[in-house]
């Protein structure tokens, strides 16, 4: 919303602003992609007043089955015409999707840059075949201009249950941070341009239910824990200022494993 943006302009954060089009829906139905344009209009008639955004995502992880039904060339031109309203409405702002593994297929330079959501532990072509770092060179040859990638989620869940080492959820706080320290040294090396570690605080709704944590490795991910409702401050985990060290850094061009004249 507006307010929530007035609050973070008053500290000069950055943000790359998402914009919900449902990543279910049937995108070849004409309604639907009135409905979403009409959405996207409606964020940007605020949204555009905001400098600080320096980016845009306009859906996040829609799964093969569902564009498969609607039609890719459907797909795409719902994509195209929401991109070309936010360039119009915003100027000099790119827009992307988030994708998530399982969507290589789709070819990003229908965007301004590549987005991805990745994970050390899936898919197993990731886990056992490539690992991370050459994953996401992988994900970053795939396109066919200089726009930059993002991974816009990477990170892992300390919740009780889970496999642990770096698996979906059970990690230990050192095992978070030894694994999200790994990915994000990986993606560097791996040729990614930025990222965006998931997430700041615990989702306690991920669950279905907002006012418990429940024991589910979806409201695990924090990098700061809030204990109860009333909690106002949190308390850091250790890899809250693990990432912080490793970001002091701006690193410009050399990367591990790789030769340079």
């Amino acid at each position: 919303t507006a307010q929530e943006l007035d609050v973070i302009q008053q500290y000069d954060l950055k943000i790359i602003m998402g914009i919900w089009i449902d990543p279910t829906a049937y995108f070849a139905n004409p309604l639907i992609v009135d409905q979403a344009k009409k959405n996207v209009t409606d964020v940007l008639s605020y949204s555009k007043n905001y400098n600080n955004i320096i980016a845009y995502l306009i859906m996040n992880e829609p799964q093969p089955v569902v564009i498969a039904r609607a039609g890719y060339d459907k797909t795409v031109a719902l994509w195209s015409q929401v991109i070309d309203i936010i360039h119009s409405m915003h100027p000099n702002r790119p827009v992307s999707i988030s994708g998530s593994t399982n969507e290589t297929y789709i070819n990003p330079d229908v965007f301004d840059f590549s987005a991805y959501n990745v994970y050390v532990y899936a898919p197993i072509t990731l886990t056992y075949l490539h690992r991370y770092r050459d994953y996401i060179q992988y994900l970053n040859n795939l396109k066919h201009t200089d726009a930059p990638l993002i991974i816009t989620e990477f990170g892992l869940s300390v919740s009780a249950s889970g496999p642990g080492k770096w698996g979906y959820g059970g990690n230990t706080l050192n095992e978070q941070m030894e694994g999200d320290l790994y990915m994000y040294k990986a993606l560097v090396d791996g040729g990614a341009a930025g990222s965006c570690i998931f997430n700041y605080s615990d989702g306690w709704w991920k669950g279905g239910n907002e006012f418990v944590h429940d024991d589910h490795p979806e409201e695990w991910f924090g990098l700061v824990n809030y204990t109860s409702l009333s909690d106002k401050f949190g308390e850091e985990r250790p890899v809250w200022e693990a990432v912080k060290a490793f970001q002091s850094a701006i690193i410009t061009q050399r990367r591990s494993s790789e030769i340079y004249p």
